[in-house]
């Protein structure tokens, strides 16, 4: 089975929402919020697509919230659902920011 290339990944963000709106996503989704608490550490969502989990958690977190994405149209998406979040082009293959008491979410990727 072929993978995913970045041009896929360019071409998926338009759809992305709205079949992530399907109910096994939002529940996946649901989980994730569940298990994290409002701790006031930094959370990074790795993998972050447009921001649906990082929505969701702006709500019950009150420390800072990071998301990384190696897609720009999904980071645009992002940024537009998700002001004042500070959202990265990174490659996720390379090493993430040394933080300590940093969190990391890594939902649903490929």
């Amino acid at each position: 089975m072929a993978e995913f290339d970045k041009s896929d990944w360019e071409r998926y963000a338009v759809a992305y929402d709205t079949l992530n709106s399907l109910r096994p996503y939002v529940a996946m989704v649901d989980d994730v919020v569940a298990t994290l608490d409002e701790a006031e550490y930094p959370l990074l969502d790795a993998g972050c697509g447009t921001g649906n989990l990082i929505q969701r958690l702006i709500a019950i977190r009150a420390s800072e919230i990071i998301g990384i994405d190696t897609t720009g149209a999904m980071l645009e998406r992002a940024r537009s659902k998700c002001p004042g979040v500070t959202f990265q082009n990174a490659d996720l293959n390379q090493p993430l920011p040394a933080n300590q008491n940093l969190l990391v979410t890594a939902s649903r990727m490929p």
